[in-house]
């Protein structure tokens, strides 16, 4: 059964994931590659590529979410200055895109892992949202149409956010 009883839309995903050991500040990285293959001959006009992080940081009651669009990067942090895990030296959690999606851009060019290709771009990120299980306003998605909506950095109703509150977690 498919997510949500949606249609199979053919996409074959292909994930690398590596890190290095050098004892630098990189130690703690993690990197991500996607390649997305259309196996299933259809064709996609408009798509929205979403990343999902469940970022808890030692007790995930005291964690708070924002995003820096200067450098497309989403981090979680702890809300207090003591964690129970973690005492005073909390650490923090980001998802950062360092090279986005590549789309049809003419008299442009990108670079990839096989060197320049001309006539794209590279997408940025657009959108940022949080879930907050058992929030109405923040809910984890139960439908395709929800998912979507957020992956276009709408609220769950489809709704742009016209106030984005500040939340105690």
């Amino acid at each position: 059964r498919n997510l949500w009883d949606t249609d199979p839309l053919g996409l074959e995903v292909q994930v690398t994931t590596f890190g290095f050991t050098n004892g630098d500040r990189l130690d703690n990285v993690m990197y991500t590659r996607y390649l997305i293959v259309n196996k299933g001959g259809n064709s996609i006009e408009d798509m929205y590529l979403s990343l999902w992080m469940d970022g808890d940081v030692g007790d995930a009651n005291d964690d708070y979410v924002a995003c820096d669009t200067i450098v497309d990067m989403g981090y979680h942090f702890n809300g207090s200055p003591y964690d129970r895990r973690y005492g005073l030296q909390t650490p923090a959690t980001g998802l950062q895109i360092i090279q986005g999606l590549a789309y049809v851009s003419p008299g442009d060019s990108a670079l990839s892992s096989a060197g320049w290709l001309e006539d794209r771009s590279r997408r940025e990120m657009t959108a940022f949202i949080m879930m907050q299980g058992g929030n109405p306003t923040f809910s984890d998605p139960e439908t395709a149409l929800e998912a979507y909506y957020y992956s276009q950095g709408l609220n769950i109703n489809g709704d742009p956010w016209s106030d984005y509150p500040f939340m105690e977690p």
